[in-house]
């Protein structure tokens, strides 16, 4: 029982590794600026997840202009990106 976290604990702990991350895909993101877009496209699969983290980070600053509607109650806000995939 002495070696368990008390529930402050345990968000305090999230919490620090959550902000670890966040250091983390900042400082990632801005190196992966540098890297020329053909070095990228040798991984294609790089840009999607690229722009999944800006998405997820907030760091394209992207607006959600569309909104979507749950249940007939909820409403979503989405991105172009996400609306166009919903759409197919």
């Amino acid at each position: 029982m002495r070696n368990q976290l008390t529930k402050e604990q345990t968000i305090k702990a999230h919490h620090y590794i959550l902000k670890t991350t966040q250091i983390i895909v900042s400082e990632t993101l801005l190196q992966i600026k540098n890297i020329p877009q053909e070095e990228l496209d040798l991984f294609g699969e790089i840009n999607l997840l690229i722009e999944e983290m800006k998405e997820g980070y907030g760091a394209n600053g992207q607006e959600k202009p569309y909104q979507m509607i749950k249940n007939g109650k909820e409403f979503y806000d989405i991105s172009e990106r996400e609306y166009e995939l919903l759409s197919i």
